[in-house]
């Protein structure tokens, strides 16, 4: 069974990737923008094993992909009608409701592709409940949290473009303001997923229902494709490309954001080290925290070597 594993804080990418055997070897596929935001509205995370209906349906629509030969997608979607006769393998009658939606909306998917979906979707497996679908939202406003983790997903993947785009890589956070400023958001976005994974609903379903705030500047995929964004601070004069291949969502950023110039020789390093003071109440309480935890894991690991060396 295939598993969703998400990088690391120290690896140049972000997000998640997918692990699989196939045919005795074990393979890696790259997760795109949209198939991301899926899998965490579905409720999914970190080495968590994705149902078999699930993984082949996006390797077949090419959400999950990868570049190894004789790694073939199913030739038709009615392959996987056999998918749903064990519980490992198969989708709740939501989740394959909702992932239906989603790829029948998705601007990838070609013609071809969606009179297939539609006739799986015709087979009675996407049949939801009354209960599967409240017709009340799950939010009553705007919530601090999810604006704050909405505005750092969507830094994090443009500015991570922009970085992928440039001179620059994520490790040269010493003499480039967009790595540290890329640096900044991944983190922050990954401790702002952890705050809001015991709230009630998903971001997806936030962005869903309640919407960019009015100040925010919204960037739009069709934009982004056409127009690409200039990378300031290059040597030479540089656009960053937004391709549907590795990026597929609007982009949301605050009001009155300057995109931070790759180089930037004479500013100090601390610079890329966020200020506490700046940050909401409930963010500062959750980055204390998760230092509060590295620093404990640090110590326990000083104690065992030195048990291990006296011993």
């Amino acid at each position: 069974m295939a598993i969703l594993h998400e990088y690391v804080e120290s690896s140049d990418d972000d997000g998640f990737h997918v692990k699989d055997r196939y045919e005795n070897m074990y393979n890696t596929w790259q997760v795109n923008d949209s198939a991301e935001d899926l899998f965490i509205e579905l409720g999914y995370e970190d080495e968590d094993p994705i149902p078999n209906e699930l993984f082949h349906l996006l390797r077949r629509i090419g959400l999950v992909y990868t570049n190894e030969s004789g790694v073939r997608p199913a030739e038709s979607l009615d392959d996987l009608q056999d998918l749903n006769n064990g519980d490992a393998n198969a989708l709740t009658n939501t989740e394959r409701q909702r992932l239906i939606n989603i790829l029948l909306n998705d601007p990838r998917v070609t013609p071809g592709q969606q009179s297939e979906l539609k006739r799986y979707t015709n087979l009675g497996k996407t049949t939801a409940s009354h209960e599967d679908t409240p017709d009340e939202s799950t939010f009553e406003g705007r919530v601090d949290e999810y604006d704050e983790y909405w505005v750092a997903v969507d830094l994090t993947r443009f500015l991570g473009q922009l970085l992928n785009d440039s001179d620059a890589t994520a490790k040269n956070t010493g003499n480039s303001k967009l790595a540290r400023e890329y640096t900044k958001y991944k983190q922050l976005k990954n401790v702002l997923k952890q705050e809001c994974s015991n709230m009630p609903g998903t971001l997806p379903l936030y962005k869903e229902e309640i919407g960019p705030k009015s100040e925010w500047k919204v960037m739009t995929k069709e934009h982004l494709k056409q127009n690409g964004v200039e990378i300031p601070g290059q040597e030479k004069d540089s656009i960053a490309k937004f391709e549907f291949k590795s990026y597929h969502d609007d982009i949301a950023l605050p009001g009155g954001y300057d995109i931070p110039e790759v180089w930037s020789q004479s500013e100090l390093v601390d610079e890329q080290d966020v200020s506490l003071e700046d940050l909401p109440e409930k963010t500062r309480e959750a980055l204390l925290k998760q230092a509060y935890r590295e620093l404990a894991n640090d110590m326990i690991q000083l104690l065992e070597e030195k048990r291990s060396d006296s011993s």
